[in-house]
């Protein structure tokens, strides 16, 4: 059981506990709430980065370790993206793709763990390695999905705490994000299923 409730393990468990507190607060009026949940959504989004350091650095890498910490981000990213649709700031079809993404992969994901392969491990062509597996991908990746959380929660916050009513102009920057977000989510998901081709081909 240590090695399932290690220190890295642990503090994936918190933010996927502070996730749920932070969509609490989403749906919760108060202006001061609204400015905590954006405070929170990079808290969670720190702690993403921390628990993989924490896990190299005194390691505590496991293979329960690696698909948890992925959980962990396909809960954050899909459960905010229904909660942004649900609040009318994202159009319905966008958690649609990424949901259906999200179970694509993880069966991918499943099959090579299987077979002894990490998800990184997987990408073999150099552009597979460079969009997926390399540090500026996932940083990038990373930072287009908090791009997109955070001025959500923004234009959230200006419409029902502040009545604002001529933003359009960020309605509009935000969907530039999603399309952006998506696009680098569904090149890196065809690279995935490119390069496990052999693995799924067994």
């Amino acid at each position: 059981m240590k090695k399932v409730f290690n220190i890295a393990n642990n503090i994936t468990f918190v933010r996927i506990f502070l996730l749920f507190v932070l969509v609490f607060m989403l749906y919760t009026e108060g202006l001061f709430l609204k400015i905590f949940a954006f405070t929170l959504l990079l808290v969670i989004i720190w702690m993403d980065w921390l628990d993989g350091v924490v896990a190299r650095k005194w390691k505590l890498t496991t293979k329960f370790g690696a698909v948890l910490d992925t959980a962990g981000d396909r809960i954050t990213e899909n459960v905010l993206l229904i909660v942004f649709s649900d609040l009318k700031l994202i159009p319905i079809w966008v958690p649609i793709v990424f949901i259906s993404r999200s179970f694509l992969a993880n069966a991918i994901r499943g099959v090579a763990l299987a077979k002894g392969q990490t998800t990184f491990a997987m990408m073999k062509s150099k552009l597979g390695n460079f969009l997926v597996a390399s540090k500026f991908s996932r940083a990038s990746y990373l930072g287009s999905k908090t791009a997109l959380f955070a001025l959500a929660i923004v234009v959230h916050t200006l419409k029902v705490e502040l009545a604002f009513s001529n933003i359009e102009w960020l309605e509009s920057l935000l969907f530039v994000l999603v399309l952006v977000t998506i696009a680098y989510n569904l090149s890196r998901f065809v690279l995935l299923v490119y390069d496990s081709r052999e693995i799924l081909s067994d």
